[in-house]
C-alpha cells in the first residue's frame, strides 16, 4: 500500500511539474528590426586617418565615438561614450534612442527597460518605445509593466501580429490563460499568421493534458512549413507529454507532417535568446490545485487514477474558459480550421 501511495504521489508531482513547465518565453517574438537610417545619425569619419584627430574630451568627439562603436557592433563601448556625453549635455532624441538600442543589443535588460520606458513616457504616440519597453519588461518578468506597454503599443499599431502574440504571452505568464488563448486566436486570424501563435496555443493545451487539441493546433500551424522549421517546433520540451502520454496520436501527427524521424529525438531543454535584427543600409497557470489532492489515491489501477487527474484538469480548463466567455464556438480547433480553410 505504501509503495502504491508513493508511486501515485510521484505521478501527481510529474503531472504538476509538466503543467507548469510550459514557458511563454519559448514562444516570444523578436522586436521589429532597427533601421539605423531612421535614427538620423550624423555622418562621421570611419577610416583610421580621419579618426586620428578626434577629441574624445569634447561632446562631439564622444558622440562620434559612440556612433562609430554602434556601427562596429561594439554596443558596450557605445553606451560608455553616450554615458560620458550625458554628463556634459542632454543627448538629442535620436541619441537617446541609440542609447536604448545599444542597451538592447548589449543584452542589458534592466538598463534597456529603463531607457525604453523613459522614451515611451516622453513619446506616448510612438509605438516602438512602448513595444521595446514591454519586450524588456517581459524578459525581466515584470508582468504588469509588460501588459501596460504592449496594450499601449497595440492601440498605436493594432494590425501588428507580433504585438498580439506578445500580449498573449504576457497574459499567459500572468496566469490569464483564457485571455491568452483569445489573443492567440486573434493573431492566427492575421495575415500572415505567426507560427508562434499556433505553437503557443498547443503548448498551453499540452501543459494541461489536452493532447488532441494541442496536436490540432500544431497540425494547423506547421502544415506546409519547411521541415527543418517543423522539427524545431516539434522538438520543444512542452510537447514531450504528447509523445509519452499520447503516443499513438503523436505518431499520427508526426506521420502526417513527415517527421517520423523525431520519434526517437530528445527535445532540447533551452531556447536561444532572441535579439532584434539590426539593418545597416520574454508564469503559466497551474491547473492542479488542492482539490486534486483529494481525489481517491487508492483506486486499484494507477492508470485509472492518472486518467482521473487528466480528466479533472480538462474540465477545469473548460469551466474557466466558459466562465470568462472569451472563446466562442468558432475558436474550437475543428470549427476554426474549417473557417480558415474556407477563406
Amino acid at each position: 500500500m505504501v509503495v502504491h501511495y508513493l508511486r501515485w504521489s510521484l505521478a501527481i508531482l510529474v503531472v504538476v511539474a509538466w503543467s507548469v513547465r510550459a514557458a511563454p518565453s519559448d514562444y516570444a517574438l523578436p522586436p521589429p528590426p532597427l533601421q539605423i537610417a531612421e535614427l538620423g545619425l550624423p555622418t562621421i569619419a570611419t577610416n583610421e586617418a580621419e579618426m586620428g584627430g578626434t577629441d574624445l574630451t569634447s561632446v562631439r568627439g564622444m558622440r562620434d565615438e559612440a556612433v562609430r562603436s554602434f556601427y562596429r557592433h561594439d554596443f558596450t563601448n557605445c553606451l560608455h561614450w553616450l554615458d560620458r556625453m550625458a554628463k556634459t549635455t542632454s543627448p538629442a532624441p535620436n541619441l537617446r534612442q541609440l542609447q536604448a538600442w545599444a542597451a538592447t543589443y548589449a543584452e542589458q535588460d534592466e538598463r534597456a527597460a529603463a531607457l525604453w520606458s523613459a522614451l515611451a513616457d516622453a513619446q506616448p504616440d510612438q509605438a516602438t518605445p512602448q513595444e521595446m519597453a514591454g519586450w524588456h519588461a517581459f524578459r525581466l518578468n515584470l508582468h504588469s509593466n509588460a501588459a501596460v506597454r504592449y496594450a499601449a503599443a497595440l492601440r498605436l499599431q493594432p494590425a501588428q501580429s507580433r504585438l498580439v502574440v506578445m500580449s498573449a504571452l504576457v497574459a499567459w505568464r500572468e496566469g490569464r490563460t483564457a485571455a491568452a488563448q483569445r489573443q492567440l486566436v486573434q493573431a492566427m486570424r492575421m495575415s500572415p499568421p505567426p507560427i508562434e501563435s499556433f505553437a503557443a496555443m498547443a503548448a498551453l493545451l499540452a501543459s494541461s493534458g489536452s493532447y488532441p487539441e494541442a496536436a490540432g493546433w500544431l497540425r494547423r500551424g506547421l502544415r506546409g512549413v519547411d521541415p527543418a522549421v517543423q522539427a524545431r517546433w516539434l522538438n520543444r520540451p512542452d510537447f514531450g507529454l504528447l509523445a509519452t502520454e499520447w503516443p499513438e496520436g503523436w505518431r499520427d501527427l508526426l506521420d502526417e507532417l513527415g517527421q517520423l524521424a523525431l520519434l526517437d529525438a530528445v527535445p532540447p531543454v533551452t531556447t536561444p535568446a532572441l535579439k532584434p535584427a539590426l539593418v545597416t543600409a520574454g508564469l503559466s497557470e497551474t491547473f492542479a490545485d488542492d482539490r486534486m489532492l483529494r481525489l481517491t489515491l487508492f483506486s486499484p489501477e494507477p492508470s485509472v487514477r492518472y486518467q482521473q487527474i487528466r480528466h479533472y484538469q480538462s474540465e477545469q480548463i473548460l469551466l474557466r474558459l466558459k466562465a470568462n466567455e472569451v472563446l466562442t464556438e468558432d475558436q474550437r480547433v475543428g470549427e476554426f480550421e474549417m473557417r480558415l480553410d474556407a477563406r
